[in-house]
């Protein structure tokens, strides 16, 4: 049976998830309608994403009963432990299932295709915290060529006791120069918010920042840019990882920017909540990274996204480039994001709209 393009995206999640240890052998999957309606496609169409997964000997359908996970996706049939072994950290459980399924299941599924293409085998490591525990430095030290790390330890860690290859997603600190780093570029996007706000005639700016340092440097250079061209910052939001984002007053003449998609989409819906009204609608506002692009949000904003297909590519490429030349400096490589101005609350029809960086 061959890939149905309308089902790729669900057919990519359901295999990202299995491969991260998100849905374990046994697990039972979620309806096909509940499915259809989070990837936006019919019953039919979620059917036939299924059935080729099942095809594919990693689900299998109980009449009468659900969907279940049949085996975890060839980690262990690809020996994922040796000479050419690259290990990738993921996020796990609800934050990675709930908050960010998006952008880690885009970068993922390149990032394994790419591993199995070049015949590396692929260990997933799911790790629910923001430190990775000795045992799991230590298994990666000794039995891995090269990590990918997709998730923000440099929230909490202050060292990474890492001897080999490294490369990280959504991260600031390089460790004194033992990570490669790669993201969305944080200058452009803080030039491309600076135009957006200026062609809205906007001359006041609130910050809305997320606590981790990726998240505070996309602010600062935006805050330093935005003094230098006479603009004024009124205020700064920070919110700690579990605290609940809300704006305790909204302004219609100020500018609202939000150091990721994932703020936003939590303080427009506390916003609906609190006024019936609609935060996007009530003044400008922008915000970091495209999640919203690649997530199955009901609600589309105006955002600077960046293609996290391209960073699994440039994440895996910059990790094998270190593993297969040791005189390979660790780098920070950056893409630029592209202005997207896209709006569909709900109950909205909305309107699309691209604007050019």
């Amino acid at each position: 049976m061959k890939k149905s393009e309308a089902a790729s995206n669900l057919i990519d999640y359901i295999d990202t998830q299995i491969m991260a240890g998100i849905y374990p052998p046994g697990t039972k999957l979620p309806s096909l309608r509940s499915l259809a309606r989070k990837f936006r496609i019919s019953y039919s169409t979620a059917l036939r994403g299924i059935d080729y997964l099942e095809q594919q000997g990693k689900l299998r359908k109980s009449p009468q009963s659900g969907v279940y996970v049949l085996s975890p996706i060839g980690l262990e049939a690809h020996h994922p432990e040796g000479d050419r072994c690259i290990a990738v950290v993921t996020p796990q459980g609800d934050w990675f299932d709930e908050n960010m399924p998006g952008i880690f299941h885009s970068a993922l599924t390149t990032i394994k295709s790419l591993v199995l293409s070049y015949n590396y085998s692929l260990l997933i490591m799911p790790q629910p915290q923001l430190r990775i525990p000795p045992e799991m430095l230590e298994r990666i030290n000794r039995l891995c060529s090269g990590v990918i790390l997709m998730k923000e330890f440099d929230e909490e860690m202050t060292e990474l006791p890492l001897t080999v290859p490294a490369v990280a997603i959504l991260t600031e600190n390089d460790y004194n120069g033992k990570l490669s780093i790669v993201g969305l570029d944080p200058f452009n996007a803080a030039y491309q918010a600076l135009s957006y706000f200026r062609e809205r005639q906007v001359t006041r700016l609130h910050l809305v920042i997320f606590d981790a340092p990726v998240y505070r440097n996309r602010a600062l250079l935006l805050e330093n840019l935005w003094r230098e061209n006479g603009g004024e910052i009124v205020e700064r939001s920070l919110f700690r990882r579990g605290e609940l984002p809300r704006l305790e007053r909204v302004e219609k003449n100020c500018g609202y920017f939000f150091t990721s998609d994932n703020l936003l989409y939590s303080c427009e819906e506390n916003f609906r909540q609190d006024t019936g009204k609609s935060l996007i609608g009530t003044c400008p506002v922008l915000a970091v990274d495209g999640k919203s692009l690649v997530m199955p949000w009901n609600m589309r904003m105006p955002t600077i996204a960046v293609d996290w297909k391209q960073i699994g590519r440039l994440a895996f490429t910059g990790c094998l480039a270190r593993i297969e030349n040791t005189l390979h400096t660790p780098r920070r490589i950056y893409l630029p994001g592209t202005l997207v101005n896209r709006q569909n609350l709900p109950g909205q029809t909305g309107k699309k709209a691209l604007l050019k960086p």
